[in-house]
């Protein structure tokens, strides 16, 4: 390949990337209003943090399998299943909301820890 074209399809791929991290960062304000919904939607407003604590202990517990799965299974399948399964944890969290009681607590955290998990595959 001459290097013009790899100098030019380079360029084609940063600007890409660079496009999906300032979408990230720009969706990274939205972390925020996720304590403020979990507030105002559970039971017990003294659990709206816990399903964050679950997903940050998740994503402590599983990045170093998750890369394992990576290295194995290759990095496009990993992010790929990480996007999937994010996909899937966060459209359950408001049907977790219309539970009651500790029931309501328990779907939270399992969305969280999903989206923990998939956050750590493509990380």
């Amino acid at each position: 390949m001459a290097p013009e074209a790899s100098a030019a399809t380079e360029r084609s791929l940063l600007g890409r990337f660079y496009f999906a991290e300032t979408l990230r960062e720009i969706f990274n304000l939205i972390y925020p209003f996720q304590f403020i919904y979990l507030f105002l939607a559970v039971d017990k407003p003294e659990w709206a943090v816990l399903p964050l604590v679950v997903g940050a202990v998740t994503v402590l517990l599983t990045e170093i399998p998750t890369g394992v799965i990576a290295d194995k299974f290759g990095r496009k399948r990993s992010v790929l299943l990480g996007f999937a399964l994010s996909a899937v944890a966060w459209t359950l969290v408001p049907f977790a909301t219309k539970f009651t009681g500790a029931s309501q607590l328990v779907a939270l955290c399992t969305c969280f820890s999903l989206a923990g998990l998939s956050q750590t595959l493509y990380s």
